[in-house]
């Protein structure tokens, strides 16, 4: 029977350090997306109804227009057609289906900024800067906490690569002290 393969002594502490550090970015990133999504939710709650009243509202002007341009004569309404411009009354940006809410928190809490939508009511307002403010403070930690992750490594990795030239030039220095010296050099 074969006994399974174990690392030497010296390298596990190695490793087990770089699994604790992608634990520990993982929690990082993970909590980031979580207070995210806790904030997108609220927000849908405190916007949704707005969004609401404005897509009925934009819904009842378009069909007003659309009766206005029945009772209009065919010439008229043909002219009329190019001329009048019907409302867009796709409002899904405060909503539990859309992405925007999140994408909204995760730039709000990353201090990256708001982009063009940001909350309309003067609730939605008052959560979003009272939230942004320990959001933010949680959030930065966190991503310190990964910069000083991808700072060991590194670290780590620059003294691994930095130690072989070293060891290079020695081997070399050694070479040129074994060889005979001939004439010609």
């Amino acid at each position: 029977p074969l006994a399974p393969a174990r690392l030497p002594a010296r390298r596990r502490p190695a490793a087990r350090a770089i699994a604790d550090g992608l634990m520990e970015v993982y929690v990082c990133m993970a909590t980031i997306v979580l207070l995210s999504f806790v904030c997108a939710e609220v927000l849908v709650a405190l916007e949704g109804p707005l969004e609401d009243r404005q897509r009925d509202s934009c819904a009842r002007r378009n069909a007003r227009l659309q009766m206005a341009l029945q009772r209009t004569g065919p010439g008229p309404r043909a002219e009329l057609e190019h001329i009048v411009a019907f409302g867009d009354c796709d409002f899904d940006y405060w909503s539990s289906t859309s992405t925007a809410p999140f994408s909204y928190a995760l730039r709000l809490v990353t201090t990256i900024g708001h982009g063009g939508r940001a909350p309309a009511t003067d609730e939605g307002l008052l959560f979003a800067a009272a939230y942004a403010l320990p959001g933010t403070a949680v959030a930065l930690l966190c991503l310190a906490r990964v910069g000083a992750r991808v700072e060991g490594l590194a670290r780590w990795l620059a003294s691994r690569c930095l130690q072989f030239p070293a060891q290079i030039d020695e081997a070399l220095r050694r070479l040129d002290l074994e060889r005979p010296v001939t004439p010609d050099e």
